[in-house]
This record gives structure tokens, C-alpha cells and sequence, in this order.
């Protein structure tokens, strides 16, 4: 078995490995009882898968997805570090890296699962090209008014939501998932393909409470992008052992203040204050998690436990796309039809055995590959360049060198 080093791109590909198993543990959800909205009343739940979906609200939902932003801001940095290095110009193959996301994105969404998270990590990265080459404090600068925006916007839902509109909302969210249970759970391919909500959804979707939704989105995801952008520019993961207090300390401020603010929502989400928890909760608390993972990763002895987690990490995008095919043909019609009938307690068993193949699947795969198959589709799209590699640049030939006497 390989093993791991100290280094950088080592830590931050275990990070990448722990945060799919959270990713997983959330989605398993929405594979299991809607990919739009999740109502446990609408199915037969024990009173002990509903207290553990509220323990899941406050530890996982909502805080995973944007660990991975997070890397994935990091990880176009360090691209770009890496072309410089080698002499290339990079921002046309970056471009093309965000194009290739885009692109699998919606092949992802239209064809497989609608929870897709790639279209936005390619949107991203085309929008927020710029930060690339800002200074590192105008790059945190940007990441804070994100996350200030996220805020005031959060307590605009508020001001903004009237009883008559909460009713209307609950009205379409039954409608909705009283249409979605007998096509998920015994429709075929092309009818889970086809389905569509009934018309009051689209009159949900024009309401201003609902555009203000859709607009945190983007600057929950800006603030976390341009965040990792910033830990590499600062060189967070480099020589990880000698930052654990600096790990630990942000542990300490940002683990707990999450943990609180998404138990307050989770008590008072109708309070004046509930959208304001409602998205800065799950954004704290991934931040937390970031330092706490990076602390106690950086401080195990014995690096060979840690590699399967590294070997995930590796096949990321292999392994997240895999979860989608694994989860749909387990819980949707046209595969074992499973869709809201096991309970969560079962669908979170499910997810872990499923993460434990993936380690395993991983280890075995990198030991006769360099690298997962989407991700060498990805890179040789990204590069132009059938071994997937980035091309040194070509030496110019100036002429002899004249060397002064």
C-alpha cells in the first residue's frame, strides 16, 4: 500500500476524501425522499429517524457541500501555480477546466440526479476568474462581503415571508411531493426523466421571496471559492504539522460558534433571525470543520491509515458521480425501488457501506491507475493533451548567451 506524505496536496486530498463521505450522508436523504424539498410528514418516519434527521440538520446537512467548494477554489490556485511553474499561460486552460464542469454538470443534472453540484463549481469558476490573480487580502475581502451579503439577505426572507405566503409555500411543497412519490418510487427511466411539479411550483418559483433564495445560493458558494482561493495564496496545507495550533485555534472559534448557530435554527427557524441561521449556520460550521479535520489529520502518527481516505480524495469526482448511479438505481423505480420506504436510520447505513466500497475501490484502483477515469477525461480536455498531463512550455532560443567578462 502507498503511503502518505506530509505535504500539501496530501492533506487536502484527504480533506477531499472525508468531506464526500459527509456529501454522501446528506444526499442519501434527498436520494431517498425528494431531490427538491424533504417532508417527513408526507411518509411513515419513527420517532427515532425523525430525531436523527435532526441531529443530521445541525452536523451534516449543509456542511460539506461547501468543504468542497472550498477545495475546489483551492485547488484552481494551485492550478494556476502549477502552469506558471511550468511556463504556461493559464488562464485559457482553466477556462476550459470550468466549461468541462459545466458541462459534465448538466449531463449530471438532466440525465441522473438533480441535487448536481458541478454546474455551480463551473459557474464559479468562470465568475470569479479575476480573484485568481488579486492579492490574497483582496481575495479575503471579497470572501467576507460574500458572507455579509449572505446575512442580509438571510433576514430580507424574513421581513419578507408573510403567513399567507409560509401557507401558500406548504400548500405547493405537499403538492409537489405527492406528485414526485409514485413516479421516484416505481416509474421507469423516462418517466422520472420527464417528471415535472404541478403548476403551482411554478408560481412558487416567481415569488420574491423565492428569487432571494436562489440568490444566496451563489454567495454562500462565493464565499466558501474564494475562501480555499485565499488558504492557498496563505499556503493553509503546507507543512500541516507545523500549523496544528493554528488548526486547532480555528477549531476552537468557528466548530462550536456553527454547531450553535444551526441549534438555534433548528429551535427557532421561524424567529426574526431564522434566515440569517438558516445560511450562515451550515457555512460556519463547514469552516469549523475544515480546521478541526486538518488538526487531527495532521496530527496522526501512523500515515498509512489515512491513505484510503487519500485514495478517495484522488477519484473525487469519480466517486461522486458513482454515489449518484449507486443511490438512484438503489432507491428509484426503475432500478430496486426503494425510494422512502427503508427509513433513515437504514438510508444512512446504506451510505456508510457505500463510502467503505468507495475506500476500498479507491486503494485497489490507484494501484494500477494514475488517476480516475472522469478525471482523465476532465484533464485531457483540460489540458489538450491525450496523457491528461500539463505540457512544459517550449525553451525559446534567443541565441548564445553573452556572458560578460
Amino acid at each position: 500500500m502507498k503511503t502518505t506524505t506530509a505535504n500539501r496536496q496530501t492533506l487536502v486530498d484527504i480533506l477531499r476524501g472525508v468531506s464526500l463521505l459527509g456529501i454522501l450522508l446528506a444526499n442519501v436523504v434527498l436520494f431517498q425522499y425528494g431531490a427538491g424539498i424533504v417532508d417527513f410528514e408526507m411518509f411513515d418516519l419513527s420517532e427515532w429517524d425523525k430525531n436523527v434527521d435532526s441531529v443530521m440538520d445541525v452536523l451534516i446537512h449543509g456542511s460539506f457541500v461547501p468543504i468542497f467548494t472550498f477545495l475546489f477554489g483551492f485547488g484552481i490556485f494551485k492550478m494556476k501555480e502549477n502552469l506558471e511553474a511550468r511556463g504556461q499561460k493559464w488562464r485559457l486552460v482553466i477556462i476550459r477546466r470550468c466549461i468541462m464542469m459545466l458541462g459534465l454538470g448538466f449531463l449530471h443534472f438532466y440525465f441522473l440526479w438533480q441535487g448536481d453540484i458541478l454546474r455551480l463549481y463551473g459557474f464559479l469558476g468562470l465568475l470569479l476568474f479575476g480573484f485568481l490573480a488579486r492579492k490574497s487580502r483582496t481575495v479575503l475581502i471579497g470572501s467576507i462581503i460574500g458572507y455579509v451579503v449572505l446575512i442580509i439577505i438571510g433576514l430580507s426572507l424574513n421581513l419578507l415571508t408573510t403567513d399567507q405566503l409560509k401557507e401558500k409555500r406548504e400548500l405547493t411543497i405537499t403538492q409537489l411531493i405527492e406528485s414526485e412519490i409514485p413516479v421516484f418510487s416505481s416509474g421507469t427511466y423516462w418517466e422520472i426523466f420527464h417528471h415535472s411539479g404541478p403548476d403551482s411550483a411554478e408560481q412558487l418559483s416567481m415569488s420574491a421571496v423565492t428569487v432571494l433564495q436562489i440568490l444566496l445560493l451563489p454567495f454562500g458558494s462565493l464565499t466558501m471559492f474564494l475562501l480555499g482561493i485565499y488558504a492557498a495564496k496563505r499556503s493553509w496545507f503546507t507543512q500541516p504539522e507545523t500549523k496544528r495550533r493554528r488548526y486547532g485555534r480555528g477549531a476552537l472559534l468557528f466548530l462550536p460558534l456553527g454547531l450553535l448557530i444551526k441549534t438555534l435554527h433548528g429551535m427557532w427557524p421561524d424567529s426574526i433571525f431564522g434566515g440569517i441561521t438558516e445560511y450562515i449556520g451550515p457555512i460556519t460550521l463547514a469552516i469549523g470543520y475544515l480546521f478541526t479535520f486538518a488538526w487531527i489529520l495532521s496530527g496522526v502518527k501512523n500515515k498509512k491509515l489515512l491513505y484510503p481516505f487519500e485514495a478517495v480524495g484522488k477519484l473525487s469526482l469519480t466517486n461522486y458521480l458513482m454515489q449518484s448511479v449507486i443511490c438512484t438505481t438503489i432507491f428509484y423505480g426503475y432500478g430496486f425501488g426503494y425510494y422512502g420506504k427503508l427509513g433513515l436510520t437504514a438510508g444512512i447505513g446504506i451510505a456508510l457501506v457505500i463510502y467503505a466500497l468507495q475506500l476500498l475501490f479507491s486503494v485497489l484502483y490507484l494501484k494500477y491507475f494514475k488517476m480516475g477515469p472522469v478525471e482523465r477525461l476532465l484533464r485531457i480536455w483540460t489540458y489538450w493533451s491525450l496523457s491528461g498531463s500539463a505540457r512544459k512550455a517550449k525553451a525559446r532560443n534567443d541565441g548564445p548567451t553573452i556572458v560578460a567578462k
